[in-house]
């Protein structure tokens, strides 16, 4: 059976790591040898190919969209290195080149730098749940056994999400009510219950932007 794994050798990664290099210079203040260490010292080939495959992917929207790229702060690259040398599915590529494309982004003001720290805990599930929440502001996620997308969800998704902070659960105010106990009526307390449905919080609607590019 064939092998499905990418099998980059150490002679493509490094063109690939070259191919990049230029473009990871002119976005940070650090020496090169630094980044080149990001890159290659504690990880394996495989890792490499992917980082600069990613890299690659930021450079390329950088020129379409004509941005002379600002400085990139180190709390944001360090974490979105780490996570794209670990980060094979395509769909959560897409969004991570367009999360760094953002940051280095002059007209873009994300002065936040916890948002690679809040990616890398997403599927691609996860980030399509988000996505069409966002599209569609007045929709709700339910949970359910099953997923059913868009609008069902597991409890493990919604939970993880709401962990976060990017959803919440949407709830109802229960006033209390007289109860007749013999000659006498008892008061119920009020409540408030849970809906099992869920709705974007402010916090997650500005993660969305931060990991969308406009036509890209």
């Amino acid at each position: 059976m064939a092998d499905n794994k990418l099998d980059i050798s150490s002679t493509a990664a490094e063109k690939a790591i070259d191919m990049v290099s230029g473009f990871l210079k002119s976005i940070v203040k650090e020496p090169l040898q630094e980044l080149g260490g990001m890159l290659t010292d504690r990880i394996r080939v495989h890792r490499a190919f992917l980082q600069a495959k990613n890299v690659a992917k930021v450079k390329d929207k950088c020129e379409k969209a004509g941005i002379n790229p600002k400085q990139l702060n180190m709390k944001v690259l360090v974490p979105y290195l780490d996570a794209a040398a670990l980060e094979e599915d395509e769909i959560l590529q897409e969004v991570w080149a367009n999360l760094l494309t953002n940051y280095l982004d002059p007209n873009k003001t994300l002065n936040t730098t916890v948002y690679p720290s809040i990616l890398k805990d997403l599927s691609s599930i996860e980030v399509k749940v988000l996505e069409y929440l966002f599209k569609y502001e007045k929709e709700m996620i339910r949970l359910s056994d099953q997923v059913d997308f868009p609008q069902k969800v597991t409890t493990e998704i919604a939970s993880n999400l709401e962990r976060i902070g990017l959803i919440k659960e949407e709830m109802l105010f229960s006033e209390g009510y007289a109860v007749k106990k013999g000659d006498r009526y008892d008061i119920t307390p009020d409540k408030i219950l849970g809906t099992r449905r869920y709705v974007m919080t402010n916090f997650g609607r500005e993660f969305v932007k931060a990991c969308t590019r406009d036509g890209q």
